[in-house]
């Protein structure tokens, strides 16, 4: 080995989301891993972000940030990419999900729809994954809007309808 040589050996990653917390937006890999880029509360990003985290930020870049909370919140951005109305959504909010409290998707006409468990975790009596994707599909294609153009509370957990508040 030569005196005049650096070698680096690097592992390339890319930003997949923001986390918020009461610090701010914190960026993080699709596995949940922070990264060294943080923006403060009043900026927004271009990401959806996952909202109200149980657990503190972690203490240096590279760590996975724990709590089942992080990984539904991932797991509901995998399923949201998939559709055209994404834009639309712009906060995943897990605060209740360790409390048995719904999973909440905020979007950009200040509605929160109620999505309930996280997606392959339905409780009983609930509709289940692809039947909300369906209400949610429904109301983009009726409306343009998941959300109906409704502000205030949707709720998509009811077997039987869908319930405004």
């Amino acid at each position: 080995m030569s005196e005049d040589l650096v070698e680096i050996n690097a592992k390339f990653v890319s930003p997949y989301t923001v986390i918020r917390d009461k610090d701010g937006y914190h960026l993080v890999d699709p596995t949940g891993k922070l990264l060294p880029r943080s923006y403060p509360a009043d900026r927004q990003t271009n990401f959806i972000a996952i909202a109200n985290p149980h657990f503190k930020r972690p203490a240096r870049p590279g760590q996975v940030w724990e709590g089942a909370d992080i990984a539904a919140g991932l797991k509901m951005l995998r399923l949201i990419a998939q559709h055209e109305w994404k834009s639309q959504v712009v906060e995943v909010d897990v605060s209740g999900y360790t409390r048995d409290e719904p999973i909440k998707l905020k979007t950009d006409g200040d509605c929160l729809i109620n999505w309930g468990s996280a997606p392959g975790e339905e409780r009983a009596l609930e509709v289940l994954t692809d039947g909300k994707i369906d209400r949610l599909n429904y109301l983009f294609k009726t409306y343009r809007r998941i959300d109906g153009g409704h502000v205030g509370g949707l709720d998509i957990t009811n077997q039987k309808y869908v319930a405004t508040r």
